[in-house]
């Protein structure tokens, strides 16, 4: 009996919920004045004139990152059999404030797969602190940016200093100051460890200097196993030219590993021009060549065009000495990249 009354009960209360009073209270509810009067109920008030804005969240001013960079090369002493590869696959995050900054990047081209990560710390405006992971501040053309750098290839000499551990990323601490005109950067790295069983902590120093704004003038200094006596160095001159349009790079490096008994001496030489299609489109013809000290120099030319910053595309040759035999050979390459 209890059970059937409570069943009654809950006949009676769903009967008097569907009831021509509550039916028209619904419709009430669903009616376009209704609804237009509960959309102006629920939407945020906007800000009134003069009130200071929200500030954006820590999510809100991460910025994304992404480069995906494909490469196609043939070589004359290979018959010019293809090869295509992933040159790079970067993805990353940056954040930006006033004191610091933060960025990590991931390249999923690499053995290593982390690329970038560190944090910068602003003291002041001409003084900055930063230690992470990051591109040793050592040549002119091992800063230059692969997306920037007109040609395929960087310059042998640039090459062959990294192998001798100078100039690659690495796990250090870096500071900047800006002087002037001048722009001092030293930096302790954990050291690649090339020709021994651990790392040896490397020492950079990087000075340059603008004093007119078409010219830029720079000096790095470098030396391997610092506190350990010392186990290589490596010291380099060099100098960017921007005027009329074109842009000259000049480079002389001379790179030493004690331990191997390993003295590498070379220059490199770049000229380019971008020219303007339209507000985005561009086109960059650029020709170059390099040499190491005791072989034979190398030549490359390269046609390029991008859309703004988003998209590049290279084709380019160059005629280099092999390494092995010093035999010459061309290769031809080309580049394809998309960046967001």
């Amino acid at each position: 009996m209890r059970w059937a009354a409570l069943a009654n009960l809950g006949w009676f209360l769903l009967l008097a919920g569907a009831s021509p009073a509550a039916a028209s209270e619904a419709a009430a509810d669903d009616s376009p004045q209704r609804g237009a009067a509960a959309a102006q109920e629920e939407a945020p008030a906007e800000p009134k004139p003069g009130a200071p804005a929200q500030p954006a969240s820590l999510l809100e001013k991460l910025e994304p990152r992404a480069r995906l960079l494909l490469g196609i090369g043939a070589d004359e002493r290979e018959a010019w059999a293809r090869r295509y590869g992933v040159q790079q696959a970067r993805l990353g995050v940056a954040l930006r404030e006033r004191i610091y900054r933060v960025e990590v990047e991931a390249d999923l081209a690499e053995s290593s797969v982390l690329n970038d990560a560190w944090i910068e710390l602003r003291a002041a405006q001409p003084l900055r602190f930063r230690v992470g992971r990051f591109k040793e501040p050592f040549g002119l053309f091992r800063l230059e940016s692969s997306w920037d750098l007109p040609l395929p290839e960087r310059p042998e000499i640039a090459k062959a200093a990294e192998e001798l551990g100078f100039g690659g990323r690495d796990l250090g601490a870096a500071v900047r100051w800006d002087l002037a005109f001048f722009e001092l950067r030293a930096g302790l790295f954990q050291g690649t460890g090339v020709g021994a069983e651990a790392p040896q902590e490397t020492g950079i120093l990087r000075l340059t200097a603008a004093p007119v704004s078409f010219l830029e003038l720079g000096t790095s200094l470098g030396r391997r196993a610092l506190f350990d006596g010392g186990d290589g160095n490596a010291i380099g001159f060099d100098a960017r030219l921007a005027a009329w349009g074109f842009v000259a790079l000049a480079e002389w490096q001379e790179a030493s590993h004690i331990g191997r008994r390993v003295l590498v001496r070379g220059s490199a030489f770049l000229l380019s021009r971008r020219m303007a299609l339209d507000d985005e489109l561009w086109i960059e013809p650029a020709a170059g060549t390099d040499r190491i000290e005791g072989r034979p120099a190398a030549f490359a030319a390269a046609l390029g065009m991008g859309l703004d910053d988003r998209f590049v595309a290279r084709i380019g040759a160059r005629r280099a000495p092999d390494r092995d035999d010093g035999r010459e050979a061309t290769e031809v390459a080309l580049q394809v990249g998309v960046q967001l």
